[in-house]
């Protein structure tokens, strides 16, 4: 058995840098660099640097490479979150992020196009909401028309305003 293999608990912490045992968590996987060690819920790694001290694995790759204050958001570029790869890892704002990754909020953003096929337009406004006019029309014609089928309703006593309003 290994001298490594014989040490036990929070000892193995203590005696190995942090720097080595980073490393030995990391194995290459096509131009990536995989963190094969603990992993939260979301998948990215987890890194212990003492009892109650630990970082994601990539702020601690990239922080061995070049400053990073613990407000810094980082990108990756490969969108794989088990990567640790510092020349995979950018300097990003929240928005860049989100919207260089896959989810709802980055496909909304790159769409053109409503569902009917109409084009979107900005809200002169406000820059960042868009909205389909000629559905927008549809919609609320559509409503009017609602409103002048239904009866109107009529309230016959106090009892049916306090219902009406919730009251009761």
């Amino acid at each position: 058995m290994s001298r490594l293999g014989e040490i036990r608990g929070p000892y193995v912490q203590t005696c190995i840098p942090d720097a080595v045992r980073f490393w030995l968590h990391v194995w290459p996987r096509g131009d990536c660099w995989e963190w094969r060690g603990r992993k939260n819920p979301d998948g990215y790694g987890i890194f212990s640097q003492g009892k109650y001290d630990w970082s994601f694995a990539h702020r601690f790759a990239f922080s061995c490479v070049k400053a990073l204050h613990w407000t810094t958001r980082l990108d990756h570029s490969c969108n794989h979150r088990w990567c640790v790869r510092p020349s995979h890892l950018a300097v990003a704002s929240i928005q860049e992020n989100t919207l260089r990754g896959d989810g709802p909020t980055a496909q909304n953003a790159k769409r053109t196009h409503c569902k009917r096929g109409h084009e979107l337009q900005v809200v002169p406004w406000r820059r960042e909401w868009r909205y389909c006019p000629t559905c927008e029309r549809k919609r609320r014609q559509e409503v009017r028309n609602q409103e002048k089928r239904a009866p109107a309703k009529t309230l016959n006593s106090l009892g049916d305003i306090f219902k009406a309003k919730g009251l009761i």
